[in-house]
């Protein structure tokens, strides 16, 4: 859980660096830090808040289950 924030946050700053570092008039490398910010954010939060396909609904084949006799 703490590498997603820490995720979403390095996301932000990327996100906003442009802006802070004064390389904001350079259109290239503003929207390139913006939207891999961007996907950084979303990545982080989807991952905190999402579930995971691979481990829904999974089950041991009946094979392998212990007998509980």
């Amino acid at each position: 859980m703490k590498e997603r924030s820490a995720t979403g946050i390095i996301g932000a700053w990327i996100m906003l660096s442009p802006w802070t570092l004064g390389f904001a008039n350079v259109a290239l490398a503003r929207w390139s830090n913006v939207l891999l910010g961007l996907a950084l954010v979303v990545m982080s939060v989807w991952g905190l808040f999402g579930v995971a396909p691979a481990d829904e609904g999974r089950t041991q084949p009946e094979d392998k289950k212990v007998n509980q006799k």
